[in-house]
């Protein structure tokens, strides 16, 4: 499932001692720049844009700290997304959204 409006997603993430890296989502259809923009769409589809609502794979991670910021901006299904969290390391960060900042 997707968006039936289509809908467009600025991602970023930065920090952990990587440079900043950036890409496009789109859905309604799946595409833009996104490696994986089927499973991307599907994240997001499955909270309704509701980007703090992710919690997708549970599981440990290393208690190391070098805080990761991921970052959402721009429009599903016509409503405007605005999303900033800081994740205590990258695990920490694919825990909380498979693969939506996977990029």
């Amino acid at each position: 499932p997707g968006p039936e409006t289509p809908s467009a997603l600025l991602l970023t993430v930065e920090g952990g001692g990587d440079d900043p890296r950036a890409t496009l989502l789109v859905c309604g259809p799946a595409g833009g720049l996104h490696p994986d923009p089927a499973t991307a769409c599907r994240l997001v589809a499955r909270v309704d844009g509701h980007l703090d609502a992710l919690d997708v794979r549970p599981g440990p991670c290393t208690r190391e700290y070098a805080p990761v910021t991921a970052r959402a901006v721009g429009f599903w299904q016509d409503r405007p997304i605005a999303y900033t969290r800081t994740f205590d390391n990258r695990c920490e960060l694919r825990r909380g959204t498979d693969a939506l900042f996977d990029f």
